[in-house]
């Protein structure tokens, strides 16, 4: 007899513990994302060495540097147009004095590189992944530069 009261406690507890669900509804939803067409550009600077005297064209052959401009592209099917606007090196001290130099495609000085109005960018086709492109740059003899520091950026701009 001991045993009815005990099967009904165990019944009732087991109830208890089961919660009573009337149904369940679930829905999907989809995880979409659209890649679209990138380029990322960076570039290290552009240091030429100390100069001397560079007024006379036939005394100073003209100092040279290079850096690097690195071009990462998402799509193998662009065509990228690399341009470069540079401004004029200004002397840090007296803000007004400036020291001409030009920038190049190749080595050998003969392509100029600058902007797609000058007609001397840099097309680049198939520009999937990283790239790295040399700039050249020169500063060409000059008379009467002042003596000093002189800097100034180079825009470079990557049109896909």
């Amino acid at each position: 007899m001991k045993l009815i009261p005990s099967l009904l406690v165990g019944a009732m507890l087991a109830g208890l513990t089961g919660a009573a669900v009337a149904g369940t509804s679930s829905a999907t939803f989809p995880a979409t994302a659209t890649v679209v067409p990138a380029c990322a550009v960076s570039a290290a600077n552009l240091q030429f060495a100390n100069v001397g005297n560079i007024s006379s064209a036939s005394g100073f052959a003209g100092s040279q540097a290079q850096t690097t401009i690195s071009l990462a592209c998402n799509d193998a099917t662009l065509n990228a147009t690399v341009e470069l606007d540079k401004q004029p090196m200004v002397n840090a001290t007296d803000g007004t004095t400036v020291l001409a130099y030009n920038l190049f495609q190749d080595a050998s000085l003969t392509t100029p590189w600058g902007t797609t109005a000058q007609s001397e960018a840099k097309t680049l086709a198939a520009t999937y992944g990283i790239q790295s492109l040399t700039v050249y740059g020169q500063i060409p003899a000059q008379p009467n530069v002042v003596a000093g520091a002189y800097a100034a950026p180079v825009n470079v701009t990557v049109s896909y």
